[in-house]
């Protein structure tokens, strides 16, 4: 079922039974759930359902809450193979360091971090992390290498 074909079964259930979309507790019933699933063509089970889901209270977002939704900004940032990259060779605690870092108004959990990443099929062991050798090291190294030659031949 689609989710604009629920929403409509969801207002004719509960304008049938409270006459209202938004009925509260003190509102009076008018029509039994067996009469209701009779002509929307679910189960009593189902108008029952959605009837006790509509009286229970909602839920305010909270702050905190609100810190711990995700936009598909921070989830392109988290998947990004740039990202991936740059945080190769850290560890999960201090990925969702760096992102509370860059993001300062959203936290994530390290379980949530994971579970992000096992949802897109990103392993460790995907991410390839080259380690470059610093300028200076390099140039020794290479200095060595042709007194190494020179000395060979």
């Amino acid at each position: 079922m689609d989710k604009e074909l629920r929403t409509e079964l969801r207002q004719a259930v509960l304008l049938s039974r409270f006459r209202s979309t938004q009925p509260t507790r003190s509102h009076r019933k008018y029509i039994s759930y067996k009469s209701i699933a009779a002509f929307v063509n679910l189960s009593v089970y189902e108008v029952q359902h959605i009837c006790r889901k509509a009286l229970l209270p909602t839920k305010a977002v909270t702050a905190k809450m609100r810190e711990r939704i995700l936009t598909w900004e921070h989830i392109d940032f988290l998947l990004s193979p740039k990202t991936l990259e740059l945080w190769a060779g850290y560890t999960m605690k201090e990925r969702v360091k760096y992102f509370h870092r860059r993001f300062l108004d959203k936290r994530i959990a390290i379980t949530s971090l994971r579970r992000l990443y096992l949802q897109n099929k990103i392993k460790r062991k995907k991410v390839r992390q080259e380690k470059v050798m610093p300028t200076a090291a390099r140039e020794n190294f290479t200095e060595n290498c042709r007194k190494a030659l020179q000395a060979i031949e």
